[in-house]
């Protein structure tokens, strides 16, 4: 029997978000206690102070409001693939690591399943997401590295 009744799986739609996913079902009794979570920041917020503003503002909305359909789109898929409810997918939008925590914490999660990436320095060993996600989570966190 598992320890964790509610994980939350931060996905990033990419190859190794299955990676995530069966790692999280390892660990839970069942499908329907992962709660897959995909956060987008903004493209205005990522890129503040880059380039010109006034109509290239307006176009970054457009390619914005694409990206987003898209990615929800895409984000669709996740649930019937490991029979988790589609209600336990979430789509937010905002600076990952902390929408991750806020949902956590909100949802009652008692465990973060997350990626790491190879950067520099700490963020190195746990990528930049990953380690923002510990450093303020008030709950376990498993950083599942990913091998490139």
């Amino acid at each position: 029997m598992s320890s964790y009744n509610n994980i939350l799986v931060a996905i990033d739609l990419g190859e190794y978000s299955e990676d995530l996913i069966e790692k999280a079902l390892s660990l839970a009794s069942g499908p329907e206690q992962l709660q897959l979570v995909f956060v987008q920041q903004r493209m205005e917020s990522a890129y503040r102070g880059v380039g010109p503003i006034g109509s290239v503002r307006a176009d970054v909305s457009t390619i914005e409001d694409r990206l987003l359909k898209d990615l929800k789109e895409r984000l669709k898929g996740w649930p019937d693939a490991y029979s988790i409810p589609v209600e336990n997918t979430h789509f937010l939008m905002g600076k990952p690591a902390d929408k991750i925590r806020e949902f956590a914490q909100d949802q009652g999660s008692d465990l973060i399943v997350i990626d790491t990436h190879s950067r520099k320095g700490l963020k190195r060993l746990l990528g930049s997401t990953a380690h923002e996600v510990l450093q303020d989570a008030r709950r376990d966190v498993l950083a599942v590295r990913i091998m490139e």
